[in-house]
């Protein structure tokens, strides 16, 4: 194009110059005023020339640094294209690849739900079984409880047939006795006739010629005989009477003894099922201990059970002042609350040593700045409850009735293990945490904790008269 635009310019230039020759020897000749006009014109047009000429210039220029510009943008176009036409294959690639991870990840969803909708089940399932459980050891509960109040039922028939049996086979000896002796009686009179008969025959022999004289007295005589043969025929069918009477009384004792013997029989199978359910709840009991142990890590050391404080404090009250269960729960207390040696002399637990003066016990800051607490003010009550109640704890306290040989008694051991038979109780049997944290407290305690934890034993089997088969409560919270 700027090679066009240089030959249409030298066109007109060479035709319009007037220094052309061509010009000069075409030009005819003209006067002074054409001549002027002609000059005009020319230069008229000469300026016409050079201003178009200069737009032409101004033109090309113009266009050609367009055409550049619009050459280089054509290259930077194309090499943009390029550059995203690469781009554009490699997002195709990847939206190929995203592709492929999105039907995975869609596969990997589907079997995650699968999955979690099996846990979901799983879990319902778990949480069924686990009220089914719920249920079924609410309901073993009842019936050892249902058992134990049988059992106990039983144990009292067993001792009320006992006790029959026992006054049963008293009145058949004593009949036996009676019958011994009026057989004895009728033996003596039968003897006493026939030494008389003899007489009497050695009389009419001998004396046969007195027999007119002698026959009123021999008549008194044989009255007498025979009244007193009448009165021991009498005693004789009476002893036999009172003999049919005993014989009857020892067939049915004989049939009470038989039923006693089925009683025990049912009563060895309650205990043999009681005994299972005690080996449950020993497993049961185990359970707990490991729980609470696990639970005591996570508590510190200073913290005090406020029902089972509460439940020894009301044991404590309401128990006379000359029973010796009191000086047990003061060693309970005394283990609960780590009572040093002063505080044990000043309750009356343990003598000072002769020859020693009390010295005071080293406080750590934590123990001053917990002078104060609600723990050192009941100790402070307590301490003077003792001291009240020192004189009577000093009277002898009266020994505990035997029970019967027959009776069922359970094992220490096994007392922690049963719940209680009556809704109220004693105040010993008002908690499970007060038997379970008594016995984890003395199998983690030191020596003199073993001690205050055979104490409680103690002061549990004087308390079974109360409630059979407890020693503590067997619920907690």
């Amino acid at each position: 194009m700027s090679n066009g635009s240089g030959n249409g310019d030298a066109g007109p230039s060479s035709a319009l110059s007037p220094t052309s020759p061509r010009v000069s020897v075409d030009m005819p000749p003209f006067s002074g005023d054409e001549l002027e006009r002609v000059r005009a014109e020319k230069d008229h047009l000469s300026h016409q020339y050079r201003s178009l000429l200069g737009k032409l210039t101004a033109m090309r220029n113009t266009l050609g640094e367009k055409l550049k510009e619009d050459a280089e943008e054509l290259d930077r176009r194309e090499a943009q294209i390029n550059t995203l036409t690469d781009e554009s294959s490699a997002l195709k690639d990847t939206i190929t690849t995203l592709r492929s991870e999105l039907e995975s990840a869609s596969t990997e969803s589907a079997s995650l739900s699968s999955q979690l909708a099996q846990l979901r089940s799983q879990s319902d399932n778990s949480s069924s079984d686990v009220l089914s459980l719920t249920r079924e050891m609410r309901e073993l509960r009842g019936d050892m409880e249902h058992l134990r109040a049988e059992r106990e039922e039983w144990e009292a028939e067993a001792a009320r047939e006992r006790e029959r049996r026992e006054s049963l086979e008293d009145e058949m000896q004593a009949a036996e006795r009676r019958e011994r002796v009026a057989h004895d009686d009728a033996e003596h009179a039968r003897r006493r006739a026939e030494g008389e008969k003899e007489r009497a025959d050695n009389l009419q022999e001998v004396l046969g010629e007195f027999q007119n004289a002698k026959d009123s007295e021999l008549r008194q005589a044989t009255a007498e005989l025979e009244s007193q043969l009448k009165r021991a025929t009498v005693q004789l069918s009476e002893f036999k009477l009172r003999c049919a009477n005993a014989e009857s009384s020892l067939s049915a004792l004989s049939n009470d003894a038989g039923r006693v013997a089925q009683l025990e029989k049912e009563g060895r199978e309650k205990q043999a099922m009681i005994a299972k359910l005690r080996h449950d709840a020993v497993v049961t009991n185990e359970h707990l201990t490991e729980a609470l142990r696990r639970l005591r890590k996570n508590q510190s050391d200073n913290n005090v059970d406020r029902r089972l404080v509460t439940n020894i404090l009301l044991s404590f009250l309401t128990t006379a002042r000359a029973d010796s269960k009191r000086f047990e729960m003061l060693s309970l207390l005394s283990t609960i609350l780590s009572w040093d040696d002063e505080e044990r002399e000043k309750a009356g637990l343990q003598r000072a040593p002769k020859g020693k003066a009390r010295r005071p016990s080293v406080k750590e800051p934590e123990d001053d700045a917990m002078s104060e607490s609600f723990s050192n003010l009941f100790v402070e009550f307590l301490l003077k409850e003792a001291s009240q109640g020192r004189d009577g704890d000093a009277s002898p306290s009266p020994k505990p009735t035997p029970r019967s040989p027959g009776a069922f008694s359970p094992s220490p051991g096994t007392l922690a293990l049963s719940p209680p038979a009556s809704g109220a109780g004693t105040p010993l049997s008002r908690g499970y945490s007060y038997t379970q944290r008594t016995r984890a407290m003395s199998t983690t305690s030191n020596t003199s904790r073993e001690g205050s934890s055979a104490s409680l034993d103690r002061m549990v089997a004087a308390g079974r008269k109360q409630s059979f088969g407890l020693s503590e409560a067997m619920r907690q919270g």
